[in-house]
């Protein structure tokens, strides 16, 4: 009767925080059911493979970043893959290896964090505005307060830097991607910092960070389970669309229509 009794106040103390943390999460715009943990889950697989693909040996460092500093800039280990995953693929077109990718992704993941915390968008906007930038669409990125044009771009110490006295007009195309990249970096630092703005948008971002590595560790933690029945479901779905198309055949059949056999 103890035990019964002790179990019940446990599971009753369970439900009762599991409900704060669903208000919680409710409030900041984070669900915390087990469906989109596990899809965040299969997201965050998704996006490390990507990054094991283009960083190769550099990866490693890269997880580790992500799992031990990343929420210091706001990151939630999920969200610095994922967006890690969109810059490196577009890095990985003018960079000098893997490493040099790593290198870079980790330092623009930096700088678009210092940038969200001191004009208050998200990360999501201010990653897809530089990500604008970097393929030479000046409109989106001026928000910002950057500027991408070549005029401008001329006159940055990346590009006295890498161009080396020859024009704009005369640089590969790998050369002005490195050029507008580090001119990006430049411009962040001197118009933002190199820090995050102490505010409360960088602290919610800081808050809201733990409770998404928390709903990525429930997503985890039930992945195995679902990797273990979906075998199953899928043979299950492929008998139902076989009896499917034998009844639509049969049906189309019956009302003079021609099955496709």
């Amino acid at each position: 009767m103890r035990a019964q009794k002790d179990l019940e106040q446990f599971k009753s103390q369970v439900n009762k925080t599991m409900r704060g943390i669903g208000t919680i999460l409710a409030a900041t715009g984070i669900t915390f059911g087990i469906r989109s943990a596990t899809k965040e889950a299969m997201e965050f697989e998704a996006a490390l493979q990507q990054i094991n693909r283009l960083m190769g040996t550099g990866a490693g460092e890269f997880s580790r970043w992500a799992n031990e500093q990343a929420s210091a800039f706001g990151f939630a280990r999920a969200e610095a893959v994922k967006y890690g995953a969109v810059y490196a693929n577009l890095l990985s077109g003018f960079s000098n290896g893997a490493a040099e990718t790593m290198t870079r992704t980790m330092d623009l993941l930096k700088a678009s964090a210092v940038v969200a915390s001191s004009t208050g968008r998200t990360m999501e906007d201010v990653m897809e505005r530089i990500r604008s930038g970097l393929l030479g669409n000046t409109e989106a990125i001026e928000d910002l307060g950057i500027n991408v044009n070549v005029a401008l771009i001329e006159s940055t110490k990346a590009f006295r830097q890498f161009a080396n006295g020859r024009s704009w007009q005369q640089l590969d195309f790998n050369t002005q991607q490195t050029i507008r990249y580090f001119a990006i970096l430049e411009q962040a630092a001197t118009k933002y910092g190199t820090e995050l703005a102490q505010n409360t948008t960088s602290r919610q971002a800081a808050f809201v960070a733990q409770l998404k590595n928390a709903q990525l560790a429930l997503g985890q933690a039930f992945l195995p389970i679902y990797n273990s029945v979906l075998p199953a479901l899928t043979r299950m779905a492929t008998a139902l669309a076989n009896a499917a198309r034998y009844l639509a055949a049969f049906t189309q059949a019956l009302f003079g229509s021609k099955a496709n056999q």
